[in-house]
């Protein structure tokens, strides 16, 4: 929600100065900046990720890119910035055969990984990373968390997965880290959402769970257990493209 409603402040600000500005140079520009944060804004206001344009198969459409392009470039050049200066490797094995990592670059997948979990909507995943193995997009904003049935699917096709998993969202501290629990959890190496945040915040300094995806893994929790014991709980939607799978832990390098 404050996420929502500061994009759409900032959106809002530049229109009234594009329309103070009138038909001054770089009004467009501004307009343009305003239009495309609002409409982000209202997304995740809704909590929907369509209007960003994110497809199954990991791309972006051009027609949203450019609607909102301003918002895409600021959020691009932030990850690459925080990328440059971060100190903290791509990805970190936080149980066996589960990594949990930020976006990688291809050189950065480990070749044992048999299936890439993509959990961000602002960015298309790299082609060489989407076809070196199975792979599988659920895009949710920033911040946000999926809703149940979306965590209980994914965690379903990570726990029948034979090989090593890498889980991921812009940075691998928020999004990806609420699946991350889910499957701690799921696995039965967590009791409780708490100890699984702890679990991972030990094995990937950095990781932050928000408010909201706290609250969907304390009311998943019990479905988690069930997917746990075998009990049926819901199905998993199929990941695409198949990989080699065997277990190995690493860390990423240079981007």
């Amino acid at each position: 929600m404050r996420t929502g409603l500061l994009l759409m402040a900032c959106g809002g600000a530049s229109l009234v100065l594009a329309l103070l500005l009138g038909s001054a140079a770089g009004s467009w520009a501004l307009a343009w900046f305003g239009v495309s944060f609002l409409g982000v804004g209202g997304a995740y206001l809704r909590r929907g990720t369509g209007l960003l344009g994110k497809r199954q198969d990991g791309s972006l459409a051009w027609g949203p890119v450019l609607l909102l392009l301003p918002y895409f470039l600021f959020a691009w050049t932030v990850w690459h910035v925080r990328r440059v200066l971060s100190r903290q490797p791509c990805f970190h094995e936080v149980a066996p055969g589960l990594l949990l990592g930020r976006r990688p670059f291809a050189h950065e997948l480990p070749p044992a990984v048999s299936l890439v979990v993509d959990l961000t909507s602002e960015f298309a995943e790299p082609r060489e990373v989407r076809t070196r193995a199975r792979y599988l997009c659920r895009p949710v904003l920033d911040t946000c968390a999926p809703d149940e049935d979306t965590l209980l699917a994914i965690v379903g096709a990570v726990l029948a997965e034979p090989g090593p998993v890498y889980v991921h969202c812009a940075n691998g501290h928020g999004r990806s880290s609420t699946v991350a629990a889910a499957i701690l959890l799921a696995r039965g190496h967590s009791p409780d959402v708490h100890g699984a945040e702890l679990h991972l915040r030990r094995a990937r300094p950095g990781v932050k769970l928000h408010a909201e995806q706290r609250e969907v893994l304390v009311r998943t929790a019990p479905r988690l257990r069930e997917l746990a014991t075998g009990r049926p709980t819901s199905s998993a939607p199929p990941a695409s493209s198949p990989a080699p799978a065997s277990a190995r832990s690493g860390s990423g390098t240079r981007p």
